[in-house]
């Protein structure tokens, strides 16, 4: 019996050490990856404000990487985001963009995944009239419906097809947009593909807002 409890913490603290050299070697690579386009950690002191949109509204919410700068002309910040509520958790890699010259009330769009976890919403689920071909299989919830209706009939239907062919989630508040793929955490080698793919749909809704 006691070489069996030997055993078991042996391996426990294995799993720890092997953990911990993985998330080292991950900030590493993904600091690496993000100063190639102007991405850099936060400085001594530093903090980046967030937004109480759905993805942030729970118990517990970890930041492992956070990289921050700008994006063509947004302040930009990347991270890796592990959440949790009760026993469901996600782990993903997501991206803050910030406009100043931009005010929403919040919202959320999101991509139904299959076997998708409940997710947090803003509400209701939320039509928008002649759209319904071009946002399948897409979820729009607002506190605001009126003002959600009206910002997304005027988008372009490719905004609606690269979100879902990139099964992205949208979340918004104020000036801020949160965008992030559920349960994706990419790699280093990926990054720049992920920052440009995000930033450009939240180029497109911001041109909206104006």
């Amino acid at each position: 019996m006691v070489r069996i409890v030997v055993s078991i913490i042996g391996l426990i603290v294995l799993a720890i050490i092997l953990l911990q050299w993985w998330l080292n070697w991950r900030r590493r690579t993904i600091i690496e990856a993000g100063a190639k386009f102007g991405l850099r950690p936060l400085g001594h002191g530093e903090s980046l404000p967030v937004v109480p949109v759905p993805l942030f509204d729970r118990p517990k919410c970890k930041y492992l990487v956070i990289l921050h700068g700008h994006i063509k002309g947004c302040e930009c910040a990347f991270f890796d985001l592990y959440t949790t509520i009760g026993d469901e958790w996600d782990f993903q890699s997501t991206v803050l963009l910030r406009n100043p010259n931009v005010t929403m009330p919040k919202f959320q769009l999101q991509t139904i995944q299959w076997m998708q976890p409940r997710k947090r919403t803003c509400g209701d689920g939320i039509d928008v009239p002649g759209r319904g071909t071009v946002m399948a299989s897409l979820r729009l919830s607002a506190e605001d419906p009126e003002w959600a209706r009206r910002i997304f009939s005027q988008a372009a239907p490719e905004f609606f097809q690269n979100l879902r062919r990139g099964k992205w989630t949208i979340e918004g508040f104020q000036n801020t947009l949160v965008i992030y793929r559920w349960g994706k955490r990419i790699p280093a080698r990926k990054l720049q593909d992920y920052v440009n793919e995000s930033s450009e749909l939240a180029i497109h809704f911001f041109s909206l807002c104006h």
